[in-house]
């Protein structure tokens, strides 16, 4: 008769482990010591294995100094990754567990660096935290797929008293004031956990120097939106991107520190409580260094109007208009190179000014603009980021009602908001339109 007991098989290095820890463990006074003695040399040259590392603690945690003494001698000698990481990820379920006292004695860490500055957190470890995550990025990435019991571990430290907490709580701050590193570390975490859908939504908002890649990305990843008007512009999307190359973009630091430092004066108070009316009132007659910091306070802005965009393109100060581009504010979307008369802002500013473009700033006169492109503007490479750019703007324009994505500590992750897929006005372009009137 089959009672339905199974019999789950063991592992050889699960029986090696099991048979270690009786020995280790032995009350037998003569006999034990001798077997005791065996079983730690045997135990040292297993130490580094997962089946391992949950003796090495209860050894380390014993009340028994015979045994408490070798147990940390050998974690404390732990080097491999796969056996810090698991360590370290019994910490970060259970922080204040004598497991978790022993990873921080020994000065242990994660090897990923999302899941160190969780383990450095909700550990308390808060000074060397910051040193890791100033703006909390990390955290915020970990805390949006961590479980309920971990998120609450983390609510835990943030109402801890910790002054330098105080600005996790109700912080916003849109994806168009973001770094480029920033950007480049939420974008990484989408990919590494392969979270298609936040993926295509940064398509819809980014420039293409970011966007063109993300394509390349959804195209080998078999996902796809639900939604059939998304999936049919994600289709026309990869299909315009297939077998073309792009030059990498400029980061951050090719435009110098002091002009990234000038920019992110914008984001002080005096700036950013001005209307757009006033900052570009600061551009058109203070000085150019503070011109700079305004250009800085615009590009924080989800929406420009094209009178801004214009005074920055056409000041008479090279270090604004170089600001400008830097920033995407204004881009030649028919131009292959940066055309300006000054030297800087041609081998400083952009290489492409096309993939530069913040396509949560487009408008009807963007679309408009490019639908009036020569052909030969939509020949080759930068045609086909012309034709995704087409694509993408048609969405933003004609759907009506999109939100910017945001960092906000309500939710302690970049989320990006759900537009109304069901607008009746929400269209692609037909399947027969060409750009400029190609074939």
């Amino acid at each position: 008769m089959d009672f339905g007991w199974r019999v789950i098989p063991e592992s050889p290095g699960e029986r090696s482990i099991r048979r270690l820890r009786r020995a280790l463990f032995s009350a037998v006074p003569l006999l034990g010591n001798w077997r005791r003695s065996r079983a730690l040399l045997e135990l040292e040259s297993v130490k580094e294995t997962a089946e391992a590392l949950p003796l090495l603690l209860d050894l380390a945690t014993s009340q028994r100094p015979e045994l408490t003494v070798p147990g940390r001698r050998l974690l404390a000698s732990l080097t491999h990754p796969a056996s810090t990481d698991a360590w370290c990820e019994l910490a970060i379920q259970a922080p204040t567990s004598p497991q978790a006292a022993l990873a921080r004695e020994f000065g242990k860490r994660p090897s990923d660096p999302e899941r160190a500055c969780l383990f450095l957190f909700v550990t308390r470890q808060l000074d060397a935290y910051f040193e890791e995550d100033f703006q909390f990025q990390n955290l915020r990435l970990q805390y949006e797929r961590a479980s309920a019991p971990l998120r609450a571990q983390v609510l835990a430290v943030l109402r801890s008293g910790d002054r330098r907490c105080l600005e996790f709580f109700g912080s916003r701050k849109r994806l168009a004031s973001c770094s480029d590193r920033e950007i480049m570390l939420a974008l990484g975490s989408f990919r590494k956990h392969r979270d298609y859908p936040h993926l295509f939504r940064a398509l819809l908002e980014l420039p293409l120097k970011y966007g063109l890649p993300i394509v390349g990305e959804l195209a080998g990843s078999q996902w796809e939106p639900d939604n059939p008007q998304q999936r049919a512009l994600l289709h026309r999307a990869i299909e315009a991107r297939h077998g073309h190359d792009y030059p990498p973009p400029r980061g951050d630091a090719e435009l110098g520190i002091k002009l990234q430092r000038l920019l992110e004066d914008g984001a002080d108070i005096r700036f950013e409580n001005l209307s757009e009316e006033e900052l570009v009132e600061v551009i058109t007659t203070a000085s150019p260094i503070e011109g700079v910091a305004a250009v800085g306070a615009l590009s924080r802005r989800p929406s420009l109007s094209l009178r801004a965009a214009a005074t920055i393109e056409t000041s008479p100060h090279w270090l604004i208009r170089l600001a400008g581009r830097s920033r995407g504010i204004f881009a030649d979307l028919l131009r292959d190179e940066v055309v300006d008369e000054n030297l800087w802002v041609r081998e400083s500013a952009p290489r492409v000014p096309v993939l530069e473009f913040w396509q949560l700033r487009g408008t009807p006169e963007h679309l408009e603009a490019l639908a009036a492109a020569p052909p030969s503007a939509w020949a080759g490479s930068l045609g086909a980021a012309r034709r995704v750019l087409q694509l993408v703007l048609a969405h933003r324009v004609t759907t009506g009602h999109f939100d910017a994505m945001v960092v906000e500590g309500e939710v302690f992750a970049g989320s990006f908001e759900d537009f109304d897929e069901e607008a009746e006005d929400w269209k692609l372009p037909p399947e027969d339109s060409t750009p400029g009137g190609l074939p």
